[in-house]
């Protein structure tokens, strides 16, 4: 079973900031250039998790709505009934193999923090059928896309936290194969006009090889 969300033609994840003031404008500058919007507990608890997604469902369709707050009881009940297409998770072995099958269940992906994650429980993780991998660029990058490499060749997302357009090029030259998504925040929501800093990491990654709608902010 494969849990990948992501649009093929999209690949930046906008990290939503607290503020439910402006996520709609936010939503409005950005919606033709991301894949997905990454939803903060601040955000979920303020304006309401099935809210926030119904505002991304109705003005963005193609948008995919991430929840990026910590797990709690019954996640995955929650996680459907707030009508989120993902969850980002972070754990070890003694929570992670409950977390994941509880979302699974409901039609909810997994994307998984495995930064410094050992290589069992990260072909584990594989085994279950995830195949969405948060990795921070950093000392711990390699050893873990090596695993997924060897377990996944081009059959799992990479998602990779970055704060400019130039740190892209890098990561595409060595793992010129691996399907990638940039996870972005502050630069893009904290912009003057988030729609031209949204572009300005869609023109990084279609210089590296990806096609991405939209060339400029409407």
């Amino acid at each position: 079973m494969s849990d990948r969300f992501m649009p093929r033609n999209r690949s930046v994840l906008l990290e939503a900031g607290g503020d439910p003031a402006k996520f709609r404008d936010l939503l409005t500058a950005t919606k033709d250039y991301i894949g997905g919007i990454v939803v903060p507990t601040e955000l979920a608890l303020w304006a309401g998790l099935s809210s926030v997604a119904r505002t991304v469902n109705d003005a963005a369709p193609p948008v995919k709505v991430v929840y990026g707050g910590e797990t709690f009881p019954n996640f995955g009940r929650a996680m459907q009934s707030g009508h989120v297409d993902a969850a980002t998770l972070s754990g070890g072995p003694n929570t992670l193999p409950h977390i994941v099958p509880e979302l699974q269940e409901v039609g909810v992906a997994s994307v998984v923090g495995v930064t410094r994650m050992k290589d069992g429980p990260i072909v584990r993780l594989v085994g279950m059928g995830v195949r969405n991998f948060l990795v921070a660029p950093g000392e711990h990058f390699d050893e873990p896309v090596q695993v997924l490499e060897e377990e996944l060749p081009n059959n799992y997302d990479l998602f990779v936290p970055v704060h400019s357009p130039e740190e892209i090029d890098p990561l595409v030259s060595v793992y010129p194969n691996t399907r990638l998504h940039v996870v972005v925040g502050e630069p893009i929501y904290g912009a003057k006009n988030p729609g031209i800093a949204a572009v300005e990491f869609v023109t990084a990654l279609e210089a590296a090889g990806y096609r991405h709608p939209g060339s400029s902010p409407r």
